[in-house]
């Protein structure tokens, strides 16, 4: 994509407004986590399209243990926010080396330490679009298998996003909203996690080393955040919202939106346990509700069988 058209897409020229279309800085003096102020120099200058994450994902290090230079933060976060959105919208992992996205931002506080009020509730309300965005772009297919390049990214994003920020209300507001395949696929991943223990899932294979599978990790995330759980006001959210009866509505509501026949034939078997096997699927979502709120959510647990 050329650079005019880069910048001109809606959610980059907000994010660019919403920090007061912010210029490269020329002088650096945040002192950066691993000496290396030569990168810092380089981020500091570098235009947002031609921001790395890989390349750049040092810079999270200062944000999650570093004092931050204001205008070098105002220039550099949209630029990571963007790309955390582009991830999104490719499925791929955000932003990471030795921390990422949302270890940097949870653990460094950058929304209160460095936004004002006004900024940083539009900021997260950008994300929330951005979120929705790449969801609604997820349509036509439900893809199942590790092997086969997915990693049920919006179900580990969602979770991220729970732990980082209080933004768990906004987003079931949207996704509630079943209007597109993507957030009819979400509902089926949701669906699965809390229908069938790990291995036993119909249409996925049983995890192997090479292979992945082994069912929807309904607690999974995509961050390295293992001291804490759920921030309380989205947990609390959580345990009145996500019911068998709202699951049931959101699945009937996708059942006619989504495209292939994995996807209808999932639906379609949550529907029928949600009506055969309820008093497994609550015990799955107690279960889940407890482990929302405690931390390292990706550790084993004593999950329920059958």
């Amino acid at each position: 994509m050329d650079p005019p058209e880069w910048y001109k897409r809606p959610l980059v020229a907000e994010i660019a407004d919403i920090f007061g279309h912010p210029k490269p800085v020329e002088i650096v003096t945040e002192k950066q986590f691993d000496y290396g102020q030569d990168r810092l120099q380089v981020l500091a200058r570098s235009p947002w399209h031609e921001m790395e994450t890989r390349r750049d994902s040092f810079y999270l290090m200062d944000l999650a243990y570093c004092g931050l230079q204001q205008d070098l933060f105002d220039y550099a976060f949209p630029g990571f926010l963007i790309r955390w959105w582009e991830g999104l919208v490719a499925q791929a992992s955000a932003a990471h080396g030795e921390t990422d996205i949302y270890f940097a931002i949870w653990h460094g506080q950058v929304f209160n330490k460095m936004m004002p009020l006004e900024r940083r509730t539009r900021v997260m309300e950008w994300m929330t679009r951005a979120f929705i965005d790449a969801l609604d772009a997820w349509s036509g297919w439900t893809t199942w298998q590790y092997s086969e390049g997915t990693n049920h990214h919006f179900l580990w994003t969602f979770n991220s996003l729970g732990r980082t920020l209080p933004v768990t209300p906004s987003l079931w507001k949207q996704m509630s909203n079943v209007s597109t395949p993507g957030r009819a696929q979400f509902w089926i991943l949701i669906g699965t996690g809390l229908a069938y223990p790990t291995n036993e899932v119909p249409w996925i294979p049983p995890w192997t080393p090479d292979g992945g599978g082994g069912g929807v990790y309904i607690e999974e995330s995509d961050d390295q955040i293992y001291t804490a759980g759920y921030l309380s006001e989205n947990v609390d959210f959580l345990r009145q919202e996500l019911t068998l009866e709202s699951l049931r509505q959101r699945i009937e509501e996708g059942l006619q939106l989504v495209l292939d026949d994995q996807g209808r034939l999932a639906s379609e078997d949550i529907l029928l346990r949600l009506r055969t096997s309820p008093d497994y699927m609550l015990r799955k979502l107690q279960w889940l509700n407890r482990r929302l709120g405690i931390p390292d959510l990706d550790a084993e647990a004593d999950e329920p069988m059958n």
